[in-house]
C-alpha cells in the first residue's frame, strides 16, 4: 500500500505548524503527515505515503509557510 514513515524531531519553533513531505526520485511528492510542535519544541511523527519505500528518494520537514526545516536523503537498505 506504500510506505510507513515515523519522525522524531526537535529544534522546532514551539506551536510552528509543520509537514512531513516525502520526495521520490522521479519529483512526485506526497504529504506523509501534518502537526503542532509542542511547547518545547519537539514532535513524535507518524505518517504513510503511497509512494513505494525504494522509490522514496528524500524526506522534507516544512513549515506552514512553506520553509524546508531540514531535507533527509534516504538510501536504501
Amino acid at each position: 500500500w506504500g510506505t510507513r514513515i515515523e519522525l522524531s524531531l526537535a529544534g522546532v519553533r514551539p506551536g510552528e505548524h509543520c509537514r512531513l513531505v516525502a520526495r521520490a526520485a522521479g519529483g512526485r511528492s506526497e504529504v506523509a503527515a501534518t502537526w503542532r510542535a509542542g511547547y518545547l519544541g519537539t514532535a513524535d511523527v507518524p505518517g504513510a505515503v503511497a509512494i513505494p519505500a525504494d522509490r522514496v528518494a528524500s524526506l522534507d520537514v516544512v513549515t506552514a509557510d512553506d520553509r524546508v526545516l531540514v531535507r533527509m536523503p534516504v538510501t536504501s537498505r
